[in-house]
């Protein structure tokens, strides 16, 4: 069997299995919400090796917003490529995981305001001086994350590229280390989270910053939190409570830049 495809059906069912159980959990409080993340990305969602619970900075503002909303939540980690599927089959309520606000997924499911704004990056190892920009992709493998709005980028504008689809961003990195593929692409924060807390001697981040998007949280279309949640993200922008979560995760004062985007 093709490794890529291996890869693309081992992604699948690693997704599927959570939403069944979901789907037998049982009828919840309208005010209890079905809840879910990605499994593994850092700095937004990741496991904390001591406690064993879900961190990050989106699991904060979940958090946050929860509050302020006024509706509880059991969390449920998948892996991303369930997340839209789970919403569309309203066997999740609100999902949150960095994920890019596109016109193709609001035909499917509902976004909240944005509270975040980001762009993607290469990264390849140290010392690699074939791959600076996307155009020096062509004929080269280069990996990225099933699902992600960044593989239907890669496809769409580099469609001479060997595209190898991972289902956890971990794998993908350490395909780069590996030599397994020349380059991935990926989330700018999470790739510099990589480098520099974990990789940063082995692989470095090269070229612009391509296709700046919004991310939000997610819900099924027409769900009654969306509002609430969306006025609870202008509240904590207008008190100080985001810029404090985000300093907290990324170790700086969220930009002017992204300020501007968040509720808008």
């Amino acid at each position: 069997m093709n490794k890529h495809l291996a890869r693309l059906l081992a992604a699948t069912a690693i997704a599927v299995t959570p939403l069944v159980a979901l789907s037998t959990a049982g009828a919840q409080s309208s005010d209890v919400l079905r809840a879910s993340t990605d499994t593994s990305f850092p700095p937004f969602e990741f496991r904390d090796e001591d406690s064993g619970e879900y961190v990050g900075f989106d699991m904060d503002m979940l958090e946050e917003i929860s509050k302020r909303a006024g509706f509880e939540y059991e969390l449920d980690p998948i892996a991303f490529p369930g997340i839209i599927p789970g919403i569309q089959a309203h066997q999740i309520d609100i999902a949150v995981a960095s994920i890019d606000i596109t016109d193709k997924r609001k035909k499917v499911v509902s976004f909240s305001t944005p509270y975040y704004h980001h762009g993607m990056r290469l990264m390849v190892l140290k010392g690699n001086e074939d791959i600076e920009t996307l155009d020096d992709l062509a004929g080269k493998k280069v990996s990225t994350k099933i699902g992600s709005t960044d593989f239907d980028y890669l496809e769409e504008h580099v469609p001479e590229a060997d595209v190898v689809p991972f289902p956890e961003t971990s794998d993908m990195y350490m395909a780069v280390i590996s030599g397994e593929v020349n380059a991935a692409f990926y989330d700018e924060p999470n790739m510099q989270y990589f480098t520099t807390q974990r990789h940063g001697s082995k692989v470095e981040l090269v070229g612009p910053t391509y296709n700046p998007v919004d991310t939000g949280f997610v819900f099924p279309q027409d769900s009654e939190w969306i509002e609430k949640s969306d006025e609870a993200i202008r509240e904590m922008k207008e008190d100080g409570t985001y810029a404090e979560i985000y300093e907290k995760w990324f170790g700086e004062e969220p930009s002017d830049e992204i300020m501007e985007r968040v509720g808008s």
